[in-house]
C-alpha cells in the first residue's frame, strides 16, 4: 500500500508551518510575510503566534537597526576625515536602511491597529498587543527626525500608558507581558525627558536616574 495522502492543510496552518521553518532559518524577512498571512486569515491568535508575530519583526528589524549605528558612525569618521563624497555616499545608505526600518514598524503597527487590536480580548492578549504597538511607535522615534521623531515618542507614551492601564486591570504584578511593559515605558520616559543613557531594544533598555513612575 502506498503512503496515504496528507490532507490540505487551512492556510492559517500553513503559515505558522513556513513561518517556524522561516525562523529556524534565521529568514526573518520571509517570516514577516508569513505571519502577515496568518493575522490576514483572521483567526484571533494563539498565544505561540503572538510571539511568532513579535519575533519575526524583532528578526527583520535587528540587523536593520545595527546597520543604522554603522552607518551613522562610518558618515561622521567620513566627515571628520574631510571625506565629503565618502560621507555623501553613507549617509544615501543610510537613508535606504532607515525607509526599511520605516516600512517594517508602519507594516506591523497597520495589523496591530487595523486587524489584531480591534479583535483582541481584554487581558494578557490586549496588554500584548499595546505594548507590540508602543515598542514600534519607540522604534520609529529611534530615527526619525524632528515632528516625525516628537510625534513617535508622544504616540509611544500614549499607547504605553493604555497598556499599563489595561494591565493593571487583568495581570498579576510578575506576570512577563507587564514586566516588560513597565521596562519598555520606563525607556521612553527616559528618552522623552531627555535623561536616555543607554540603547533601548524590544527586550528592555540600559538607563540610569530614571525610574518610570
Amino acid at each position: 500500500m502506498g503512503r496515504r495522502k496528507q490532507a490540505s492543510l487551512p492556510p492559517e496552518e500553513e503559515a505558522i508551518i513556513l513561518a517556524n521553518v522561516a525562523e529556524r532559518a534565521e529568514r526573518y524577512d520571509d517570516m514577516v510575510e508569513y505571519m502577515k498571512d496568518r493575522v490576514k486569515a483572521g483567526k484571533a491568535l494563539s498565544r505561540e503566534e503572538r510571539e511568532m508575530l513579535a519575533a519575526a519583526f524583532k528578526g527583520a528589524m535587528s540587523n536593520r537597526r545595527l546597520a543604522v549605528r554603522v552607518c551613522k558612525s562610518i558618515q561622521s569618521q567620513e566627515e571628520e576625515a574631510d571625506k565629503e563624497k565618502n560621507a555623501a555616499l553613507t549617509s544615501g545608505y543610510l537613508t535606504k536602511v532607515r525607509l526599511e526600518l520605516q516600512g517594517l514598524c508602519i507594516q506591523i503597527l497597520e495589523l496591530i491597529e487595523g486587524i489584531l487590536l480591534p479583535k483582541a480580548e481584554n487581558g494578557e492578549p490586549m496588554v500584548f498587543y499595546k505594548k507590540l504597538q508602543a515598542d514600534y511607535y519607540r522604534y520609529l522615534a529611534e530615527f526619525l527626525e524632528g515632528d516625525g521623531h516628537k510625534e513617535a515618542v508622544a504616540s509611544a507614551i500614549e499607547v504605553y500608558a493604555d497598556a499599563t492601564a489595561e494591565a493593571e486591570r487583568h495581570l498579576m504584578v510578575t506576570h512577563p507581558v507587564r514586566l516588560g511593559l513597565a521596562l519598555n515605558y520606563a525607556a521612553i520616559k527616559c528618552i522623552h525627558r531627555g535623561r536616555f543613557l543607554g540603547r533601548a531594544d524590544s527586550e528592555g533598555c540600559i538607563f540610569v536616574g530614571c525610574a518610570g513612575s
